[in-house]
């Protein structure tokens, strides 16, 4: 029996590699592992580090279907060590899965116990992708529930905003950079100064960053458009732009 050419791939987010288990060595060990137990011809192995599964614009992926789609008597079969290193989303899996079957091309995930190659094997891979996606939405409205009630509370969350500090777990102004906003508002709309000309005059001044860095005009529009520029803009600014 003519052995099958694999194609393995591998993946972490940013978040994952902060984690124990998923990294990108043990992903490769466990793809040759299941590709040696069951004698697949391993051609390579894709990866994507530090990137999202939020779509199938990636790199990796993108030279494993310019593969297939090359050689497509080739490569019989992909193999991940994880549903979830592939896909983030049930339609993102069923429209490649489906792409890959027309080719006659098998999908193994190693975790799942998945082979897409026999009719029981694609009716899982339907289940189990349905129900990673909902677990992925669960937690994610968990998380949004529980940074609403650090919001709502007043609590420290994610990045403290500017014009704000953190003391003791909660947000109090912070008088420096509440001053240096507001003279950043009073030259924007009072003077009409632009961004580029705003960095300008406070790196002349020697005005610190938060970071203490020099300033530069995304930074200016940053303030501008935050919750303190907005509070600190002229009230017959904010009529005009309603």
């Amino acid at each position: 029996m003519k052995k099958q050419n694999i194609i393995g791939y591998v993946r972490v987010s940013t978040e994952d590699q902060a984690k124990e288990g998923v990294s990108l060595e043990m992903q490769r060990d466990k793809i040759m592992q299941y590709c040696k137990l069951r004698e697949f011809n391993l051609c390579r192995i894709e990866s994507d580090e530090g990137k999202s599964a939020k779509d199938l614009n990636r790199p990796g992926i993108r030279k494993i279907l310019a593969s297939i789609k090359k050689d497509d008597t080739k490569y019989t079969g992909i193999v991940v060590y994880k549903l979830d290193r592939i896909f983030r989303s049930t339609q993102d899996a069923l429209s490649m899965t489906k792409k890959l079957q027309e080719k006659g091309i098998g999908f193994f995930s190693i975790q799942e116990n998945l082979d897409t190659a026999s009719a029981m094997g694609k009716f899982f891979f339907t289940i189990l992708a349905a129900l990673a996606q909902m677990e992925r939405e669960l937690i994610s409205e968990r998380t949004v529930a529980a940074l609403k009630q650090l919001k709502d509370t007043n609590r420290v969350y994610g990045t403290v905003p500017y014009g704000w500090k953190e003391e003791k777990g909660l947000l109090v102004s912070n008088l420096r950079e509440v001053t240096i906003a507001k003279a950043i508002t009073k030259k924007r709309y009072e003077q009409s100064w632009g961004y580029s000309s705003i960095a300008r005059w406070l790196n002349l001044k020697r005005v610190p960053t938060r970071k203490g860095g020099n300033w530069y005009p995304q930074q200016i529009k940053n303030i501008l458009n935050s919750n303190i520029g907005k509070m600190l803009k002229p009230v017959e600014e904010k009529e005009q732009i309603k």
